[in-house]
């Protein structure tokens, strides 16, 4: 007999359906239990089993079933602000229903707003800014959504847009030049940007600004694959696959341009690329120049074109080609011919040579077809008489043809000798023969009969004399031969020399020189002057003597200037000069203002006269003087109009103290003035004052540098 017991705290009952009745031995029976109502959730009961014998044991079973369905409701919904999202937290309900749950759920009240994840926490979208929200969790399995969470606690959205990138996915800088690029991204709040990667050498990112620049160093040609990520605390971050490209610079070649050339010319070319890398040169006109290296030869006459290149490397793309062209002419040439000897009719035929610069054949001909004629090179004797042998060539496609070169020699008859007549030196004449033949002049070459003698007279032209002979004869009177042979003679000649004789007259001493070499009277008083030279001579006193002047082929008392186209003959008058008064000195005190020392004094005659004028102040304490000036400054006026000639306060930093110090007129101390100073007659006031209105004790003194001068006098 089985009977069901369903505990009281359970709401539900064990069903229990067959085996109602007497069992006999060995027999069996099904029982089927159910719970009522069914459900999800675990359900207890138990079953007794017992047998009708008296006081026989009975068996109590307890039978434990399991519903399965949706699964219960979260728990515990919280809801937050997590950045500019609405959050939602949970716990999961305590029944699954019999089958895991594969996601949950949120529903905002009021609604609009919703997420779902397969945990906590749950995002939600859709919220209203500033709107207040509460929330509800759902669980779902396989058998279906549950029932709701309790509402979360109500908080207000504040709700921002998730950040995206809107720059392009790559860029390219150039090496070596300055590139920049700017990210760019969308969201709210703003994003923030971040770049991984490895940047190339000169390159850098500033996430703050999004700017991507710098200047790539040499060697980072290449692709720099790069990960940008954008975030602003709204899921989710963007984050975008970014190529930086480093491409090659370019670069230019500057080729200067070729003037033109003649055919054999050789030059260096030399061109430069912006990069920096060398240069390579070729030629499009190989015909006509070639190229080695830097080094253009000129094998062609025609138009040659250069090119420069510079292939580029792992930096520099290749540069653009550039090319220069420029006009190869045809070479000049010239001819060498030497000259012929003469020769006597009758003697064999002989041959000729010359060479041409270009080393192409020299082809000849005579131009005198009556005394003598050419086949090839060989020269055949015709008549008595001048024969002249012309040598050609003609050039071809790389020469230009040459200058004729001809050669002329005399051809004698039987028994015949020629006299020839070089005239050289710096002067000029003619020589004649006693006989018929030499007029040279025109005629400087003539055959004589074997045997005649002849006398040759040379004659200089005005301004040359005869130098004499040379050759068969020698000597300056007549030259005499006897034409047994062939002969020559040089006559010589040369300029004509005029003389210059200088004569001292007077009572006094002195010296005259020249300012070419020649006269220097003293010692030499007389010299030879080739015609036309101009001789300036200059007089020079001696102590205690005064030049007076020239007579003769100059006058006055200045230089003298003769031009040598005749002799010429020049006297200079040095007169003693008689005792007198060299220099004048005073001395005083110097004050201020219209009380300050004055000097003046007079130069007479007609010419200049060179003064020193010097004013002594610090020196004077060495003589004992008290208050002695301490840094004088000299004043030279001109009376006449009260013209400033010249001033000083230090006599070292006057333009001449070199030579005042020459003459012996520098004072003793730094601080003293003095005026070294040429000046035509007239009356002059020398004023000493003190620096920055200094005043004391100072004396003034002038001085008569040159006392050679007669006339003019201190």
């Amino acid at each position: 007999m089985a009977a069901a017991n369903v505990p009281a705290d359970v709401p539900s009952r064990l069903i229990v359906n067959g085996c109602v009745g007497v069992l006999g031995p060995g027999a069996s029976c099904a029982l089927n239990l159910s719970f009522a109502p069914s459900g999800i959730g675990q359900r207890n009961g138990s079953v007794t089993i017992a047998t009708d014998v008296e006081d026989a044991p009975s068996m109590n079973v307890i039978i434990v079933g399991v519903g399965v369905g949706p699964p219960g409701p979260p728990r515990n919904a919280v809801a937050s602000l997590q950045g500019s999202q609405v959050g939602v937290q949970f716990d999961p309900p305590v029944a699954d229903g019999g089958a895991g749950i594969t996601s949950y759920s949120v529903s905002s009240n009021p609604p609009g707003g919703g997420g779902s994840a397969s945990a906590s926490p749950i995002f939600v979208t859709g919220l209203a800014n500033g709107v207040s929200y509460t929330f509800t969790v759902t669980a779902t399995n396989a058998h279906g959504p549950g029932p709701a969470s309790q509402p979360s606690n109500s908080i207000t959205a504040s709700t921002g847009q998730s950040p995206a990138i809107t720059s392009t996915t790559g860029t390219t800088f150039t090496v070596a030049s300055a590139g920049t690029f700017t990210v760019t991204a969308t969201g709210d709040p703003a994003s923030t940007l971040s770049v991984s990667g490895v940047l190339p050498s000169g390159v850098t990112f500033v996430p703050a600004t999004g700017v991507l620049s710098g200047t790539p160093a040499l060697g980072t040609v290449g692709d720099y694959p790069l990960s940008i990520t954008a975030a602003n605390g709204t899921l989710p971050n963007a984050v975008q696959n970014f190529t930086l490209t480093i491409g090659k610079a370019s670069q230019t070649i500057t080729f200067g341009g070729i003037t033109g050339k003649t055919f054999g010319d050789a030059l260096t070319v030399s061109a430069t690329a912006t990069s920096g890398l060398g240069a390579l040169f070729s030629s499009s006109t190989s015909g006509v120049c070639t190229v080695a290296g830097s080094t253009v030869t000129m094998v062609g006459v025609g138009t040659c074109t250069i090119n420069a290149n510079q292939p580029g490397n792992t930096n520099y793309n290749a540069a653009p080609q550039v090319s220069q062209s420029f006009a190869v002419a045809k070479a000049a040439q010239t001819i060498t011919f030497a000259a012929i000897g003469n020769k006597t009719i009758g003697d064999p035929a002989f041959t000729v040579s010359a060479t041409a610069s270009s080393n192409l054949a020299v082809v000849f001909s005579s131009l005198t077809g009556s005394t003598c004629t050419l086949s090839g090179t060989t020269v055949t004797l015709v008549a008595v008489g001048t024969c002249t042998v012309a040598a050609n060539q003609v050039g071809d496609a790389n020469y230009l043809g040459a200058a004729q070169v001809t050669r002329s020699f005399q051809i004698g008859a039987l028994g015949t000798f020629a006299l020839t007549v070089v005239k050289t030196g710096s002067g000029a004449g003619t020589v004649s023969s006693n006989v018929v033949g030499i007029d040279c002049g025109t005629t400087c070459s003539f055959n004589f009969n074997s045997g005649t003698v002849v006398t040759l007279s040379a004659v200089a032209t005005n301004g040359s004399v005869f130098a004499g002979w040379s050759g068969a004869c020698t000597g300056t009177g007549s030259c005499q031969v006897t034409m047994n042979a062939a002969m020559s003679v040089t006559a010589t000649f040369s300029l004509g020399l005029n003389a210059l004789t200088v004569t001292k007259a007077g009572s006094g001493a002195g010296s005259v020189t020249s300012n070419v070499a020649g006269i220097n009277c003293g010692a030499t008083c007389s010299a030879n002057f080739n015609p036309g030279t101009v001789v300036t001579l200059s007089a020079a006193a001696a102590n205690d003597s005064v030049f007076t002047g020239w007579s003769g082929a100059c006058s006055g008392t200045g230089s003298c200037m003769v031009t040598m186209d005749s002799a010429k003959a020049v006297t200079a008058t040095f007169d003693g000069n008689p005792q007198r008064l060299f220099n004048i000195s005073t001395r005083g005190k110097v004050l201020t203002g219209e009380d300050v020392m004055i000097g003046g004094f007079v130069i007479e005659g007609s010419g200049n006269k060179t003064v020193a004028i010097v004013a002594t102040g610090p020196s004077l304490t060495a003589f004992g003087i008290a208050n002695a000036l301490a840094n004088p400054m000299l004043t030279l006026v001109r009376s006449s109009d009260q013209s400033v000639i010249a001033t000083n306060d230090n006599w070292g930093s006057a333009a001449n103290a070199a030579q005042l110090q020459a003459a012996g007129f520098a004072p003793n101390n730094a601080l003293e003035p003095a005026i070294l100073v040429n000046l035509p007659p007239g009356a002059y006031t020398a004023i000493v004052s003190g620096v920055g209105g200094g005043t004391g004790v100072a004396l003034i003194a002038v001085y008569e540098v040159d006392r050679r001068v007669r006339d003019p006098r201190l």
